[in-house]
């Protein structure tokens, strides 16, 4: 529930690895997904409404990278991605799949 841009680092290996993603500092509300910005509390949310959120703050992500990117290929790719992960869907539907 915590998956946000500076929760990512790089290894020497030049692998991702993700920190801090135990929620024990709370969540960011630029990266709920729409249907979760209106829950008080969302970690108390369930384990699936907050996986389905993990998936949309990801493709938030990307679509950061593909902004930040100088490659037009790069950002092309990462905003498709994006528009799978970020659906807006209604609250209680649950993740969209495809």
């Amino acid at each position: 529930m915590d998956l946000k841009t500076s929760n990512v680092l790089i290894s020497a290996e030049s692998n991702a690895v993700l920190s801090d993603v135990s929620g024990i500092r709370g969540t960011r509300r630029d990266y709920l997904a729409p249907e979760m910005l209106d829950i008080p509390y969302p970690l108390a949310e369930s384990k699936e409404s907050r996986m389905c959120n993990d998936i949309w703050a990801l493709g938030k992500m990307f679509i950061e990278m593909g902004h930040a990117s100088s490659n037009d290929i790069e950002k092309q790719q990462l905003t498709k991605i994006y528009t799978y992960t970020t659906p807006v869907s209604n609250p209680g539907e649950g993740c969209v799949s495809y």
